[in-house]
């Protein structure tokens, strides 16, 4: 007589499986088995890690010799995923849609004057369940993006504000750079992040604004062909928008591969990066290849994009299903 593994009960005659009826034993099964398809994902993404980091170390030894690092482990250095979107005109309706939302904001933002900023509700925005991309970063506590805020009021707020504008390294830049605006691709159905608190930074930069004035701003900001199916700001030299009056969101979000080079550079103090920017189905092309990647290094200032540079062909393991 065949018994549940989970209750020892027999089981009925005709049932399928090792698990009885019973609603906890079925409960159980379902954990179980939840458990094993977390399990399957998450050994997919390391075996995609490994052998990404595999194929972009020729990258990271060729770059440190061109930067004059003589220990390669020395040179402040991430993977980052990578996009390549086609650059277009956007349609008539999208730009429209951007500018009823923020008319729309910025009706709230002067209606609400000087309102506490717990009145406009939540100001950040969700990046989806990162569980589900390729990793690109060694330590996985990186890859979980990093928006919150303690601000209770707009005072304080704004003050959080001005820092976070502020201009960053170019070695901290570059992993934008390399990446092309991963991030930024939600930004389309998000209508650039903007929210009223947002408008309400903007009449707090400039005081004299008024409503027309401020979508006007918005709107003249926009440029005449950017990254498809992306924010309409995206363009192929990064966002179109002055970097103190973008949303919280775009300012504040850190994705792992920027927080893992900002780690390094606070370390080492380096006025140096190197960044490999791999599609994340670069594994789609197993030969050798110049596409599918975008290398990029920041040396005395200066911004480098390798374009002379390959991608080697695929390790002899790769992600499995």
């Amino acid at each position: 007589m065949q018994r549940c593994r989970l209750c020892g009960q027999p089981l009925a005659v005709r049932q399928d499986g090792d698990v009885c009826d019973g609603p906890t034993c079925r409960t159980r099964a379902r954990i179980e088995q939840n458990y094993e398809i977390a399990a399957r994902r998450q050994a997919k993404r390391d075996r995609f890690f490994e052998m990404s980091v595999r194929r972009a170390a020729p990258l990271f030894d060729e770059l440190a010799r061109r930067l004059g690092v003589e220990d390669p482990d020395t040179l402040p250095k991430v993977m980052t995923p990578y996009i390549e979107p086609p650059v277009e005109a956007r349609s008539l309706d999208e730009v429209l849609d951007l500018a009823s939302h923020i008319a729309k904001i910025t009706e709230k933002a002067f209606a609400d004057g000087e309102a506490d900023l717990n009145l406009y509700g939540r100001f950040t925005v969700s990046f989806g369940d990162v569980e589900e991309k390729p990793r690109m970063t060694r330590d996985e506590s990186q890859e979980t993006p990093a928006t919150s805020d303690e601000a209770t009021t707009l005072e304080e707020f704004f003050e959080r504000r001005e820092a976070e504008a502020g201009d960053e390294p170019l070695a901290l830049t570059a992993t934008c750079i390399a990446c092309g605006g991963n991030c930024c691709t939600r930004g389309l159905a998000h209508h650039a992040y903007l929210t009223p608190v947002d408008i309400a930074y903007f009449r707090h930069r400039r005081p004299d604004a008024t409503p027309a004035s401020v979508i006007a701003y918005y709107m003249s900001h926009l440029p005449a062909r950017s990254i498809a199916r992306a924010c309409l700001y995206l363009t192929e030299t990064g966002c179109a928008q002055p970097r103190e009056l973008r949303s919280v969101t775009c300012n504040r979000f850190q994705c792992g591969p920027r927080r893992e080079m900002k780690e390094q550079l606070d370390a080492q103090g380096a006025g140096m990066s190197a960044v490999v920017g791999l599609a994340i189905d670069h594994d789609r092309i197993p030969e050798e290849t110049g596409e599918m990647i975008r290398v990029v290094t920041v040396k005395d200032g200066k911004v480098t994009v390798h374009d002379d540079l390959r991608l080697g062909a695929l390790p002899d393991h790769g992600p499995e299903d």
